[in-house]
């Protein structure tokens, strides 16, 4: 008897199938907010436009649902690329290059998600009276 066991593996069937059950466990189920801090809506929503930059893209093996997943997750509950790679069966660096991908794409979209105030704009102005009461309870 060997002393080395083969390593299990799986067909590249299963594995699609596995992958595809877990994509469709998290965007129709509730555990989509649980797992990556964002709603199904919103999630479909930002896979839209992050498809949309053309930085992240559908592959044979890897669609824009799990490559921006797999970074929410990474991101919303500060885990290693190593984690990320057993729960979705992926290699670090597979994990590592989708990450960095999405990140570009989400950078891309600054414009569009983070809004500059003018320098004529006072930022008390943004909080009125919340931030008189604050000074007062401050100096008292």
């Amino acid at each position: 008897m060997s002393r080395w066991r083969n390593p299990i593996s799986h067909g590249s069937h299963e594995r699609e199938r596995r992958h595809i059950d877990l994509m469709r466990q998290l965007v129709e189920t509730e555990k989509c907010s649980d797992i990556i801090r964002m709603g199904p809506e919103a999630f479909m929503l930002l896979c839209h436009k992050l498809r949309g930059t053309g930085i992240v893209k559908d592959t044979i093996r890897f669609t824009v649902k799990e490559q921006a997943a797999k970074f929410l997750h990474i991101i919303g509950h500060n885990v290693k690329n190593r984690i990320v790679s057993f729960f979705f069966h992926r290699s670090g660096e597979t994990v590592s290059r989708h990450f960095h991908n999405v990140l570009r794409a989400i950078i891309s979209l600054e414009d569009e998600f983070l809004v500059q105030h003018s320098s004529r704009d006072v930022p008390s102005t943004h909080f009125g009276a919340r931030l008189y009461a604050l000074q007062r309870i401050h100096l008292l």
